[in-house]
């Protein structure tokens, strides 16, 4: 994608952006300061506490950019005002939230371990991230700048770059970052139009959306029990929890969009892109089974 539509948009993507992370945030810290530690919604890993609810929360509430990128480009709308506005507030609220987990995964270290075990994390997530936006930059450019003008990209170097990705994905897992982070920060130093970024679109495209797409819905599908789910719905806390902070997080995304004074039709149509759920966050949500709550 082109970055540079992002800082284009102005002040207001950047505020509706803020704005939405800023609800997802005092929410989901309001769920445990209204939800106490004994009611059996907390589940110990590693000797650290971490709250069920939020997990189901956060899948339900998050406003993910690549969904967003996706909806826009299926509508042949993402050139167009509406569609900008959205890209790049989704993306604001994106990086606002990697950095706030970042920095939130930093503080659990130095509070669960060691400093330092914390400084380490420190240590190895900046050299992350400077590998990816010096060395990896780097490299991704070498291969556009030697490729003749009007040739297409050898294959190899599409090879190199989706072996980066998988790379970055197993290596940010492991240096304590979201999973995402990585492949996220590399899709956008690409730049957009250019011959790796056309043979990239070419080649992986049509597996992605055509093969590994389906292949998650079918999988998440086949792990559902409707009839089990709808008898055991009073018990479902976690869920219940999330539905209402899902209907929240909707009514303040149309009070904000509303609030630029956009159509009532474009202020409609922008707060369900920026609240549908896709692929990977209906995956997210099921990946945890809440039958088990």
């Amino acid at each position: 994608m082109d970055t540079t539509l992002i800082w284009k948009t102005g002040r207001k993507a950047f505020s509706l952006g803020a704005f939405i992370f800023a609800t997802n945030f005092i929410m989901a810290s309001s769920i445990a300061i209204f939800f106490p530690k004994d009611n059996g919604l907390i589940i110990g890993i590693k000797g650290g506490m971490i709250f069920t609810g939020n997990m189901y929360f956060e899948s339900m509430t998050q406003t993910e950019f690549v969904g967003v990128c996706y909806i826009l480009m299926q509508l042949q709308i993402i050139n167009s005002q509406l569609g900008r506005l959205a890209l790049a507030s989704s993306m604001h609220y994106k990086l606002m939230s990697l950095v706030y987990n970042i920095t939130n995964g930093f503080g659990r270290g130095f509070r669960t371990t060691s400093i330092r075990v914390g400084v380490q994390m420190v240590i190895f997530s900046l050299a992350y991230i400077l590998f990816i936006v010096i060395i990896l930059r780097q490299m991704i450019f070498t291969f556009i700048r030697i490729t003749p003008q009007g040739q297409p990209l050898k294959e190899i170097y599409a090879t190199i770059t989706m072996a980066c990705v998988f790379l970055l994905a197993s290596s940010g897992d492991c240096v304590g970052l979201n999973y995402v982070f990585g492949p996220l920060i590399l899709g956008l130093i690409v730049p957009a139009r250019s011959p790796l970024a056309e043979i990239l679109v070419q080649k992986f495209n049509t597996a992605a959306s055509g093969f590994l797409l389906p292949l998650m819905t079918m999988f998440c599908a086949s792990k559902i029990d409707l009839h089990q789910f709808i008898s055991e719905f009073n018990t479902l806390v976690a869920f219940k929890i999330s539905l209402i902070g899902f209907a929240i997080k909707v009514a303040v995304t149309f009070l904000a969009v509303y609030f630029y004074k956009l159509p009532l039709r474009h202020a409609a149509a922008l707060t369900v892109i920026l609240n549908a759920k896709g692929h990977f966050e209906v995956g997210t949500f099921i990946s945890f089974n809440p039958l088990k709550v």
